[in-house]
């Protein structure tokens, strides 16, 4: 197998399940997830009052990034070990950081993102992070969005931090997968990892059922987020 066909095959085999290409991030798009944000920073989630009132006693966005975390590694244990001597509280303040940055430059400046995604990408293969990972971040962050907010995160919301996340997709994997290209191909490509990005019709709501089929969900914004998370692990 050439060296074109394996980065081809490999990229295909990195897209998670929800991944559809060719999306087109909007400034609504940015607005509503954005204002998802905003949600979680100001506490005006009900299902956050509802966890508070049982006895929580940190703030909305610790919840976040607790639930973060914790799908993150359900779904991909390979990631575990990455976050071994990292103190998880000041990580999650370091990610909300960057991902409120992100937002700022998804579409504004698509250029410098692209630059700067491929950059990070280039660096994180050189910390653990494999292109397969990328998929379970980003969808550790809607998931876990969409508990903490509860009907707050509505299905627009929703779709638009999925579309957000594809774009990334579109930029690192193939940059992840070239630098995870081993210096003898195989003759057929394939993955190991035990990594999981499926994402069930049952985490959607009824339209967002619908745009999985019609739209692609493959955002810059949680590939974005993949490589924050983890850039943030070693600075």
């Amino acid at each position: 197998m050439d060296k074109d066909s394996y980065l081809k095959a490999q990229v295909e085999l990195a897209r998670p399940s929800f991944y559809v290409p060719s999306v087109v991030v909007t400034p609504k798009d940015v607005e509503l997830a954005k204002t998802s944000l905003q949600l979680v920073t100001d506490e005006k989630s009900s299902a956050y009052r509802t966890k508070k009132l049982a006895g929580y006693s940190k703030t909305c966005l610790q919840w976040f990034f607790e639930e973060f975390y914790k799908k993150l590694f359900e779904l991909c244990p390979e990631a575990k070990p990455l976050f071994a001597n990292t103190d998880m509280t000041e990580q999650g303040g370091k990610v909300g950081a960057m991902l409120a940055a992100a937002l700022g430059v998804v579409y504004d400046d698509p250029i410098t993102c692209k630059s700067v995604l491929t950059k990070l990408a280039k660096d994180h293969s050189g910390y653990g992070v494999k292109a397969e990972y990328y998929g379970s971040v980003g969808l550790s962050v809607v998931l876990s969005l969409k508990l903490v907010l509860g009907e707050a995160m509505d299905d627009d919301m929703f779709t638009a931090w999925v579309r957000v996340y594809s774009v990334i997709l579109d930029v690192v994997l193939p940059v992840a997968c070239e630098c995870d290209m081993p210096t003898n191909l195989p003759s057929t490509s394939s993955s190991s990892s035990s990594c999981s990005t499926s994402l069930s019709l049952n985490h959607l709501s009824s339209k967002a059922q619908n745009l999985s089929i019609a739209l692609p969900l493959s955002l810059i914004l949680i590939s974005a987020v993949a490589m924050i998370v983890f850039r943030q692990r070693v600075n």
